[in-house]
């Protein structure tokens, strides 16, 4: 696994290997994902899928997906989209 990727159309995020050997191009985005979000993954699982000329996936994680989001993402085979949750706890300590 690899951060930050510089490549000739734009900056990976997370570049991983599931266990069959396929390329898996992860994007993470902070709050609500973006149709931008959408078409920059795009375009990183098709530039891997060209270069190497075998099929890549995609994961974007981000808050939340809005409906239209959705609907972009499922016209790309092989993107899942991921919602994260962070929850905070506080535990005094002292004083």
């Amino acid at each position: 696994m690899e951060r930050q990727i510089s490549t000739e159309v734009g900056r990976i995020d997370i570049l991983a290997e599931d266990t069959e050997g396929v390329r898996v191009v992860i994007e993470v985005k902070v709050g609500e994902a973006k149709d931008s979000a959408v078409g920059q993954i795009a375009r990183y699982i098709g530039w891997f899928t060209k270069t190497e000329r075998k099929p890549s996936r995609g994961i974007l994680i981000a808050g939340s997906f809005p409906e239209g989001v959705r609907y972009s993402a499922a016209a790309i085979p092989g993107l899942t989209l991921l919602a994260y949750r962070v929850q905070f706890t506080f535990e005094k300590i002292a004083g």
